[in-house]
């Protein structure tokens, strides 16, 4: 094949013929042509993009009846430039979209060249074996490989008949099978070699049939596809394609979102052409006994789980559409039946709530069965989703439920009287039955989480679905707790931002005058729902009101001081809206009326008001950030009045800010600006506030000095006085001189601030001329004498300087920069130099051990040593990813030797520097050298990072006195960065080297790595250490565990038996034999979840290792073999072992093993907790501790029973319990009295205890008032003997001192309650 420089001459020469025959066609293709050569030509990625774009644009222009007008010998050669091009950047996958979109644009004329024998097959043919070298090599990055696979089927979907393309198709499915091959593509043929197997060329042929191919090529019938014998109703898609797409699914790649991406792509493609499937079969595409949907279940299920980010999604859409299809099959041939959607809801119940599987399906199951129907078969639903709320990552699936089954349960509730359908009342009264309780549990809640889940995703969805329910919450959330007046916060704000309206409305000055409780509470969270309430509005131009304004006032002044980081950046967002609404309305009051002038009438008098207010309130708030700058305030005010100080110079200035896509100032702002300061207001930018700002620059903390320099450059003018511009060159070189390394910053924020506000080339080569002369002065100081260095020309400071000036000044002005940075890394690498000499000294002696206490001189030198370290590796690697990316391929200014060099300085900083400061820092500079060094074109320097690891590794296995940890501590962070570096979307060769030879700690920095962790998941199964971070994240359960790490099975039950076997001692006692794996071991298996059986994963095997485990004399094992005998056995099985373990408890005192005795107890109340968790349905009944339930013997008995369960009831059900107690008791019927006999024979202190608490509480309400209680009226000679008999008890148990103290003080106060209650005696 000819080289694409030849091809590009080629394709020139005829574009500059002087034929005429090609009339316009020349002028129109001469710049497509010229921007493909400018993208060749250049190194830089981004040019490359960027003129490939140009191309295809240009090229999209071109009408497509002049490009028909070529000859067929030129429009071949114009694609054979583009295939060599997108060979050429196989590297960059947006390069390659481009191209491929290039491709798409040529004229259907090149169908005839592939299916009838024209003198131009030659050419295809090669274009077509160059598409399949790139789907079948491994060397490509897998984004290209798609792309290639994408355009072989476009070629394939040009044939003439469905015949035709089938076979083709048909033939394009074998080239990834084990045989040689044979492709027929129309007259064009290619035979190639059974393949290295990755999965990507499967992946790429799948993917671009289901994509590209017409429906009709897809039902070609097909009889020998994937080399398996299909029935006769057979179609290409369902016998050739889904077995490959199946098998992927079931193998172990790299590339699952992928996979799972084209099983979604199929299900699509059935869905689209099942009809035409019917009338080709004329039966049930999906029966629910056919192997066809079992296979599908199947490989559904066994990816419901899967920790790959994404794969979960995709399940969940291949879900919904397999039921869809499901749906549609069984309606076209009218079978009543639901068996597979039941039989689904049953295994989603079965499944522990912690398994974020079922939640995806319950959302696919709800239309089909309903929402009533899925409650009533799944009951405890509701408080499930509480619990998955209450957990971060099953929050957002948990919300998706709900919202799934209000939304069902409203359309179920409209569809049920299409005639007279229910009103708005009627619905939010329905709703509430149900939801009401389990809503106010997550709002009242005292967990956080909880709460603000129930607030972002409970409460909207719940008022979307029922905007009547307002009602019903705003009535039942009383302003007696910090939680229910965030509750009644958080609802008026989602019902103000759903349906537009005032929320005063509502409630009226009730609602005013909780608003202020709310503003002033001392929870953080209460005050953060009122602004929010305060602040949101659904129209940007709605004016706040007096009262809105003068609240906000208040709030800002009373919350300056704030403690909490989160509350200060809640201020600051909220605070923004609202001054949004400021500038809105106030830009709408300042444009004339049409044919008015302003001024005129009443609507102008309220514009002129909502001015006046607006202008007002912005620089009253302006004032105060700004005199709250002053440096005697504390950091806190600082902070807040910077934060909100960016959000105002944001909303109420027309400063354009270019890097943003939204958020720009309106077009008119100039106009309210200058009515403000028409009248002596919004003065911003005066030489006071300027002041201000740089007088925060000084500041001992980093974020307000970087706040307020960054309000300085966004902001202010360019330009600054001479007096202030002279103060700051004096003051920045003073800084930067001292050895504390916040002066120093500090010193090196004032530099960059001048610098970004130089204009012109030569100013900014001035600028970068004097910080390498500046270098030169503190490189020939610190060789001299270190010690002078260190405190008055410190080198840490330079590296601030440099990092402070980086992005502003242009590349140009950095160029010449080369000659002083060999000089600093040869400093550096050398041990003689002062720099690295401190460090290096410190590994030479490694062997001293003694406790010494350093003076201030060695202070001062380490400190100078470590921080410039941190700095040399961080700016050496901008500076070579900076060199590499914008220099040409011939005129690059470093060498390898250069970058050799300076490879060396960073394994001499991470692995000899034992400062884990120094050595973090490196590492963001290494990892970006590393990645620039393998986007290069030169393979040598390409292998550069590869000689690094090797030398990295070779360090772990030297001999050397010192122990494999200290020597080996860099090892970790040189590896992930290294493994970080390379393409995520290619094979990672460096990273499966390390994974093959590191140690435990290496490897959790590579699974902890950003980026690395989806990558690890592939070794997982010969190293288990890489998997357990992600278990409790995606509530894996145990068959699904194994099922996805088969070989981890034995390996674990293995070591279980062996280190059970271990135990066995004389004489049944357990005897101390140390297994380091065995409790790393247990932890992974505590860490999974109780899973359905299996038929094909059996898991008994771990059941008796894990209960002989029990007897282990060591505390920590006994308590993990507790947790991991639960994840190990299914939820069927606990009622059994449950019985089993508390029938080998001893019924009489006796000699025995008190470890075995205590593993067993453990490993009882571990089974006990998951099935009171699982099959508890005692807190969704709360409804029989209120007036609806009006026996009071059931009450007294539901009531007995939470006392039994009280330390496993939740907190936000215990509060919910107590709280509807206090409630019923100050009714006048006081129906727990009746209850108090029940209550004082109960055995539980607790519950007895709370109960006369509770009791004393409510009857003594409204006692201390001036009034005499007046005395209750005679009373049922019934009702009196039990209160007689209450007393008698109470005074028993305080004569006999029965209960401990707590319970007698309460059992006092009741008793002396209830005889001021007696009724009188009659005379």
């Amino acid at each position: 094949m000819s080289s694409f420089e030849e091809l590009m001459t080629a394709v020139v020469g005829f574009i500059d013929t002087e034929d005429d025959s090609l009339g316009n066609v020349s002028a129109a293709l001469k710049p497509v042509i010229n921007k493909l050569s400018e993208g060749s030509r250049s190194t830089v990625k981004r040019r490359k993009e960027r003129s490939l774009e140009d191309a295809a644009r240009l090229l999209r222009e071109i009408p497509e009846t002049r490009l028909c007008s070529l000859a067929e010998e030129h429009l071949l050669l114009l694609v054979r430039l583009l295939v060599s091009m997108q060979l050429e950047m196989t590297n960059i996958s947006i390069a390659c979209r481009k191209l491929d979109q290039m491709f798409q644009l040529l004229p259907g004329e090149v169908a005839p060249l592939v299916w009838e024998s024209t003198p131009g097959g030659l050419q295809l043919q090669s274009i077509l074996q160059s598409l399949l070298d790139i789907i079948l090599g491994q060397r490509s990055n897998r984004d290209t490989r798609l792309l290639a696979g994408t355009a072989v089927a476009m070629l394939i979907n040009t044939a003439p008949d469905s015949g035709a393309g089938g076979a083709a198709a048909g033939s394009l499915l074998k080239i990834s099978g084990s045989e040689p091959w044979l492709l027929s593509v129309g007259v064009l043929q290619v035979r190639g070699a059974p393949p290295a197997r990755d999965g990507v060329d499967r992946l790429s042929v799948s993917r671009g049939l289901l994509m590209c191919c017409r429906p009709d090529i897809l039902l070609t019938p097909s009889g020998d596809a994937c080399n398996q014998v299909c029935p006769p109703q057979g179609c290409l898609l369902l016998v050739g394609v889904f077995p490959l797409v199946c098998a992927l699914c079931q193998e172990k790649l790299d590339c699952h979102y992928y996979v799972f991406e084209v099983l979604t792509l199929w299900l699509k493609k059935v869905k689209d052409i099942l009809p035409a499937l019917w009338e080709m079969t004329g039966v049930r595409l999906l029966p629910d006994r056919s192997s066809l949907l079992q296979r599908l279940l199947q490989v559904l299920w066994n990816n419901a789980e899967s920790p790959v980010d994404g794969v979960s999604e995709y399940v969940r859409t291949a879900f919904r559409l397999l039921l869809e299809l499901y749906q549609m099959d069984r309606l076209r041939f009218g079978d009543p039946a639901e068996t597979l959607y039941v039989s689904l809801l049953q295994r989603a119940t079965q499944l522990p709530w912690e398994a974020r599987a079922k939640y995806p399906l319950l959302c696919a199951l709800i239309p089909y069965l309903g929402a009533e129907a899925v409650l009533e078969r799944y009951p405890e639903l509701p408080h499930h989703l509480l619990k998955c709320l209450s957990t971060n990552h099953l929050s957002s699936c948990a919300s998706d439920v709900h919202k799934c089954l209000i939304q069902q349960q409203r359309l179920d509730l409209c569809r049920a009287s299409p005639d007279a359908p229910p009103t708005e009342l009627e619905l939010a009264n329905h709703w509430a039955r149900r939801w009401l309780p389990v809503l106010l549990d997550a709002l009242s809640s005292e967990v956080t989480l909880l709460q603000t889940n129930g607030a972002t995703h409970l409460l909207p969805a719940t008022l979307q679905a029922f905007p009547g329910a307002v009602q019903p919450l705003l009535a039942a959330l009383e302003p007696d707790t910090p939680e229910n007046l965030h509750a009644w916060a958080c609802v008026l704000a989602v019902s103000r931002a759903s349906t537009g309206g005032s929320p005063w409305t509502l409630q009226g000055d009730a609602g005013l005058r909780r608003l202020r409780l709310v503003l002033g509470a001392a929870d953080d969270r209460v005050r953060i729902a009122g602004l929010t309430l305060l602040c949101c509005s659904p129209k940007s131009k709605e004016a706040p009101g007096p009262q809105e304004l003068s609240a906000m006032r208040a709030f800002v002044r009373q919350n300056l001081n704030g403690e909490s980081s989160t509350f200060r950046h809640h201020f600051q967002s909220g605070l923004k809206r609202f001054l949004v609404r400021i500038r809105d309305s106030c830009l709408q009051c300042v444009r004339a009326p049409k044919g008015k002038k302003r001024g005129e009438g009443g609507s102008a008098r309220e514009g002129d008001a909502i001015l006046e207010q607006g202008v007002g309130f912005v620089e009253w708030l302006s004032l105060l950030c700004y005199c709250s700058l002053a440096p005697a305030h504390s950091y806190q005010r600082k902070k807040t009045s910077l934060l909100l100080l960016s959000a105002l110079l944001e909303t109420c200035t027309d400063t354009w800010s270019p890097e943003k896509k939204k958020g720009q100032p309106p077009a008119n702002m100039s106009a309210l600006i200058t009515w403000a300061r028409q009248r002596e207001r919004w003065h911003f930018f005066c030489r006071a506030k300027q002041l201000a700002l740089i007088g925060c620059m000084e500041d001992s903390t980093n974020e307000i000095r970087e706040l307020s320099a960054s309000l300085l450059l966004r902001y202010f003018p360019p330009v600054f006085p001479d007096d202030i511009s002279l103060l700051l060159v004096e003051s920045s070189r003073q800084l930067v001189c001292s050895p504390r390394v916040p002066q120093a910053q500090m010193g090196a924020l004032v530099t960059k601030l001048r610098t970004d506000r130089t204009t012109g080339e030569r100013e900014t080569s001035g600028v970068v001329r004097d910080l390498i002369r500046e270098l030169e002065r503190h490189y020939l100081t610190a060789k001299a004498d270190m010690l002078l260095a260190a405190r008055t020309t410190p080198l840490h400071a330079w590296w601030w300087k440099c990092w402070a000036c980086w992005r502003t000044c242009p590349f140009s002005s950095w160029a010449c920069c080369t000659e002083p940075r060999r000089t600093s890394t040869r400093r550096t690498a050398t041990p003689g130099g002062r720099g690295g000499g401190a460090e290096e000294e410190e590994e030479e002696e490694e062997e001293e051990e003694e406790c010494i206490l350093l003076s201030e001189e060695h202070g001062l030198l380490l400190t100078c040593c470590w921080v410039s370290l941190k700095g040399v590796g961080i700016f050496l690697g901008l500076l070579v990813e900076r060199l590499l990316a914008e220099s040409q391929a011939d005129e690059c200014l470093l060498t390898t030797e250069d970058l050799r060099r300076a490879s060396n300085v960073f394994k001499n900083i991470l692995l000899k520097c034992r400062h884990w400061g120094a050595v973090e820092g490196c590492g963001v500079g290494f990892t970006r050298f590393c990645a620039a060094l393998l986007c290069s074109g030169d393979p040598e320097w390409r292998d550069i990072p590869a000689q690094m690891l090797r030398q990295g590794l070779q360090v772990v296995r030297s001999p050397r006195p010192s122990s494999v940890t200290r020597r080996a501590a860099g090892v970790p962070m040189l590896l992930l960065c290294v493994a970080s570096a390379e393409e995520a979307n290619r094979s990672r060769p460096l990273l499966a080297h390390s994974v093959a030879v590191c140690a435990v700690h290496t490897l959790q920095a590579l699974v902890r790595g950003s980026g690395l962790g989806a990558a690890m998941l592939q070794y997982a199964s010969d190293r288990p250490g890489g998997t357990e971070d992600s278990l409790v994240q995606h509530g894996m359960s145990a068959p699904t565990f194994f099922l996805h790490h088969p070989a981890l099975q034995p390996f674990l039950l293995g070591e279980l038996r062996g280190a059970a076997l271990d135990l066995q001692g004389p004489a049944g006692e357990a005897r101390l034999h140390l297994h380091p794996s065995l409790y790393p071991i247990l932890t992974l298996l505590a860490k999974l979840q109780p899973g359905v059986p299996e038929p094909t994963r059996d898991l008994s095997g771990f059941l008796d290792p894990l209960l002989q485990l029990a007897a282990s004399p060591i505390h920590s094992v006994r308590a993990m073999a507790a947790k991991a005998l639960v994840a190990t056995t299914t939820p069927s099985e606990h009622t059994a072992l449950l019985l089993q373990l508390t029938a080998q408890l001893p019924p009489q005192p006796a000699r025995c093993s008190h470890n075995r005795l205590h593993g067993q107890l453990l490993q009882a109340r571990a089974l006990l907790d998951r099935a009171l968790c699982s099959n508890r349905q005692v807190e969704a009944s709360h409804w029989l501790a209120t007036g609806a339930q009006r026996c009071a013997l059931v009450r007294a008995a539901y009531l007995a029973v939470v006392g039994s369960l009280r330390a496993l009831c939740s907190q936000a059900f215990l509060h919910q319990l107590s709280s509807t107690l206090l409630h019923e008791l100050r009714k006048p019927q006081d129906p727990l009295q009746a209850n108090l006999k029940g209550v004082l024979l109960s055995d539980s202190v607790e519950y007895r205890r709370s109960y006369l608490a509770a009791l004393v509480a409510v009857m003594t309400t409204g006692a201390s008032t001036s009034s005499p209680a007046p005395r209750a009226a005679p009373a049922d000679p019934v009702e009196e003997a039990e209160l007689q008999q209450c007393l008698e008890l109470l005074l028993g148990d305080l004569e006999a001192q029965r209960g401990g103290p707590e319970l007698l003080s309460q059992a006092l106060c009741a008793a002396s309650v209830l005889l001021g209650h007696r009724p009188p005696t009659p005379p």
